[in-house]
């Protein structure tokens, strides 16, 4: 009787003997795979989760731009988050027109979104903010050559400027007094849908962002930088 008892299966589904050592390892080794399947795939998703953040920040490159060249973004040096960053004598949301400027005319060159703080932050890095001026023309040309963008100070003529823009090349604008400033101030512009005009992007100003006659924008202009991708 006692024999009939040791010998009794508990499992009868299973092969003899059910206590063997062996498949005991190796029922844990298979747990121990399944830990570590979950594991990979909860950093993954993770992953996934904070690459898409690290997208919609700007911060990765993809393999084609987010826009078609001769578009850009309208952004704003009151927008969140860079609006109370600070910048020269300033904020961005007061001193933040060149850096905001040259963000929304490099986004269709570029396969991010480059942010007016960081922008401002190299330009305050390698003094490229004048106290008491402002931002130098100096980084409208050097900050882009880091990606490949070409700029250049062109002269104000309406052929030459007509003829760039149809090229899918986007401007920025050194204004002085007038409509848009009562000293100096930084736009974008970019082609408009009748010659001789130009889609204006005033990043301090929702109302003056729209479509002006060259001869008017020329009028108030100190210099105009012509963006093209090499």
């Amino acid at each position: 009787m006692s024999m009939n008892k040791k010998r009794r299966i508990k499992y009868p589904d299973l092969p003899l003997p059910v206590d063997k050592p062996a498949w005991s390892r190796k029922h844990g080794s298979y747990k121990h795979r399944n830990l570590v399947r979950i594991i990979v795939v909860a950093v993954l998703i993770g992953f996934g989760v904070y690459l898409t953040e690290w997208i919609r920040n700007g911060e990765i490159l993809m393999n084609e731009p987010i826009m078609p060249q001769d578009t850009m973004p309208y952004l704003f040096q009151v927008d969140d988050p860079w609006a109370d960053e600070e910048y020269g004598d300033g904020l961005i949301r007061e001193t933040g027109c060149g850096p905001t400027s040259l963000a929304m005319v490099l986004t269709p060159f570029l396969v991010w979104q480059p942010s007016p703080a960081d922008i401002a932050r190299f330009s305050q890095e390698f003094g490229y903010y004048v106290d008491g001026i402002g931002t130098s023309w100096d980084l409208f040309t050097d900050y882009p050559a880091q990606f490949g963008v070409s700029v250049w100070q062109s002269e104000m003529d309406p052929v030459v400027i007509q003829n760039q823009v149809d090229q899918g090349n986007l401007l920025i604008f050194s204004m002085g007094p007038g409509d848009f400033t009562t000293s100096g101030h930084i736009i974008a512009a970019g082609k408009s849908d009748e010659d001789g005009f130009l889609n204006v992007h005033d990043p301090n100003s929702k109302q003056r962002s729209k479509k002006w006659a060259m001869s008017e924008l020329f009028r108030q202009a100190n210099a105009v930088f012509v963006l093209q991708k090499e």
